[in-house]
């Protein structure tokens, strides 16, 4: 989340008014329109694929992206994230690459309609981490065709072309601060957005008002992901004389409590790990800065925290009916990818054990099938 912080400078344009009415891009190779919609009906299951999954595909394309076919996915190596559906990738194929795709479930394993898958995009030869782009896919497009339409250079082109037809451009300005306050009030929320504000603010002095973005960026997303805590922390941290005032007694009060708070709550609030920034601070680093008063204090004390989770059947309350059998699978899921967070093997090694542990979860057959299809055999 916070690698993605991007110039602004760009000169506005005026937008163009088309009509709302979704069409294909003539430049997306068939072939992966065709391959991506078959992951939708084949591999999920699911009776459609996303509205504007088409203008979607040629606006990655547009961006620089490139779209995946069948198989394809098997040369970008790393580690994928069980939830994340593989659409397109950025850069060669090295340590720097960047998947970009869906989230087909929430951060807590919930499920999410087509339309509703969330837009991602994760570092796999780098970071098992994921960083949230956009709620949906339809809101990735309003944001790029708005954003295409005010820079409005060559390199914007196809971005514009891609969304003609499929997007109505709305806003007017010629501000970029102004444009990205748009988005958030008009379009949606988006974690970029927040950051780019953010530090815009906090780069001219005006910490405070830094602070409250980043909070409603927590307000916004802090309920399910554990990146908007971690930014907190780390905007009191490397601002840490800016925030201190003095009392009328003329002691000097720092935010120090509220910053280690920020820290603790990456790990005592039930965040999978991954949620965490993209790019952003080590576990090792956030535990330090947490000081969490249950004794976990290292890498390996998380790791058995989370083996522990993954073991424990509840089978008492489950008897009971205070639980159902299938949240707590819920919870074994979380736990074992938060180990693998923590060094306990990799996603792709637990991809199996993953799956076992979905199929008592009613719901998830979709999961299950997408877990299976994207394990690296050895």
């Amino acid at each position: 989340a916070g690698r993605r912080l991007r110039s602004r400078s760009g000169v506005a344009s005026v937008g163009a008014d088309v009509a709302e009415v979704a069409v294909a891009s003539s430049d997306v190779d068939p072939e992966k329109v065709a391959f991506a919609r078959s992951m939708f009906e084949d591999v999920l299951g699911v009776r459609s694929a996303p509205t504007k999954l088409d203008v979607f595909l040629a606006v990655l394309q547009g961006d620089g992206y490139t779209l995946l076919t069948k198989d394809d996915w098997r040369l970008l190596g790393g580690d994928l994230h069980p939830f994340m559906l593989p659409i397109a990738y950025k850069g060669e194929l090295n340590d720097d690459v960047e998947v970009l795709g869906l989230l087909i479930r929430k951060p807590n394993g919930a499920p999410l309609q087509p339309n509703e898958y969330q837009v991602a995009s994760q570092l796999v030869r780098k970071s098992l981490r994921v960083a949230m782009l956009a709620p949906d896919i339809e809101k990735y497009i309003a944001k790029r065709a708005e954003e295409a339409n005010f820079n409005n250079t060559q390199k914007d082109l196809p971005i514009i072309e891609a969304t003609k037809g499929a997007y109505e451009v709305r806003f007017k300005g010629k501000d970029r601060t102004a444009l990205d306050k748009w988005l958030l009030l008009e379009v949606g929320a988006f974690p970029e957005v927040y950051q780019n504000l953010a530090v815009e603010h906090i780069g001219k002095d005006d910490v405070k008002t830094g602070l409250c973005i980043a909070e409603t960026m927590r307000d916004t997303f802090g309920s399910a992901w554990g990146f908007p805590h971690a930014y907190i922390n780390r905007v009191f941290r490397e601002n840490k004389e800016k925030f201190n005032y003095t009392d009328e007694k003329g002691n000097v009060i720092t935010r120090g409590l509220e910053e280690r708070h920020s820290a603790e709550r990456c790990f005592m609030q039930g965040y999978p790990l991954w949620t965490l920034e993209e790019g952003g601070d080590s576990l090792e680093y956030l535990l330090e800065q947490a000081e969490l008063s249950n004794g976990l204090r290292t890498l390996s004390d998380m790791r058995v925290f989370y083996m522990k989770r993954v073991s424990d059947d509840m089978r008492a309350a489950v008897r009971s009916g205070s639980i159902s059998l299938g949240c707590v699978s819920m919870s074994q899921a979380q736990g074992l990818m938060d180990a693998v967070c923590c060094g306990h093997k990799s996603y792709n090694e637990v991809r199996g054990e993953l799956a076992e542990i979905y199929e008592e979860v009613p719901g998830c057959e979709p999961l299950v099938e997408m877990i299976h299809y994207f394990t690296t055999r050895k």
